[in-house]
């Protein structure tokens, strides 16, 4: 039945649906991206709520791990077993539409309800001019820093970098000066492609038929960042450890500088106190193109 009505309209738009009346029992699977433990109570009391605005309904939470999901998912969507719900970013989501993975939420979800979205939000989900998930939460980027190193290295955290050469800059004075790590640049897969555009640098051309992302100053923004890892600024392990491995390095104290969302700086508090009492917050840093990527998290239906 239409993968359940879209998965029951992916819960509802997340309780916002009127309360169904009592019917057989219908189970669904929900998968997550690494939610466990911090989020746990939210989603359990959110899960709980919808199952009492739906007798019958039960509904079965997994929580993944980023590293993992994408395997899982292909290889539940091959055998037969997919869940009823996962929870997407925007890069795999689009990946799983151009491979017709996933339920069209154009069409299952009512023109009042999308209205209710950010345009550019919904449109983020969108391939071949049809959405294939409900935009669940966005997570823009803030910088949260380690007022100790910046003394340390004779900054004044009173006066963080709002530019990324500033930010890059004074990575490399922290490294130079105290030995420690400025940060880890997040410039591994598709995450390019965004640097390119926080940067001012298009990476389609305006028909949005042709890759035009190797160009000179395309070509020049990569090449500094080589440059940096030749040098040692940032760790050998960066691409292969990611957002996650830049976290628990911050938390550890063994780096200076962290561009995350916000919802990470409890994992800072949780796996690294004395980390957490000496961090400051400030906007992100924003690149020549004044722009500031926003990820989305949102809801599919495979």
């Amino acid at each position: 039945m239409r993968r359940r009505l879209a998965a029951v309209a992916a819960f509802g738009l997340l309780l916002a649906a009127a309360p169904a009346s009592p019917g057989p029992r219908l189970p669904l699977e929900f998968w997550t991206i690494a939610l466990q433990p911090l989020l746990t109570a939210y989603v359990q009391d959110m899960i709980g709520r919808y199952e009492r605005a739906h007798p019958g309904v039960r509904v079965r939470w997994i929580d993944l791990q980023f590293q993992s999901l994408d395997q899982k998912l292909l290889s539940a969507i091959a055998g037969g077993v997919a869940p009823d719900v996962v929870n997407l970013n925007t890069e795999i989501t689009v990946r799983m539409a151009q491979a017709h993975a996933l339920v069209d939420m154009e069409a299952a979800v009512p023109a009042a309800a999308r209205a209710r979205y950010f345009p550019n939000i919904w449109a983020s989900l969108r391939v071949g001019g049809r959405a294939y998930g409900i935009p669940w939460y966005v997570e823009p980027d803030v910088l949260a820093f380690n007022r100790t190193l910046f003394r340390r290295a004779g900054l004044d955290p009173a006066h963080p970098p709002a530019t990324m050469d500033a930010f890059i800059q004074t990575a490399v004075t922290i490294k130079q000066r105290t030995g420690v790590y400025g940060f880890m640049p997040n410039v591994d897969t598709i995450r390019l492609l965004t640097l390119f555009q926080e940067e001012g640098l298009p990476v389609l051309s305006p028909d949005r038929r042709r890759a035009v992302f190797a160009g000179p100053a395309h070509a020049a923004l990569l090449a500094r960042y080589v440059d940096l890892f030749k040098r040692d600024m940032f760790p050998a392990d960066t691409l292969q450890r990611g957002y996650l491995g830049a976290t628990e390095r911050y938390a550890a104290g063994q780096l200076a500088m962290l561009v995350t969302g916000p919802e990470f700086l409890l994992r800072v508090r949780s796996d690294g106190p004395d980390a957490y009492r000496e961090t400051l917050v400030a906007p992100a840093p924003l690149g020549r193109g004044r722009v500031l990527d926003l990820p989305t998290m949102d809801l599919a239906v495979p």
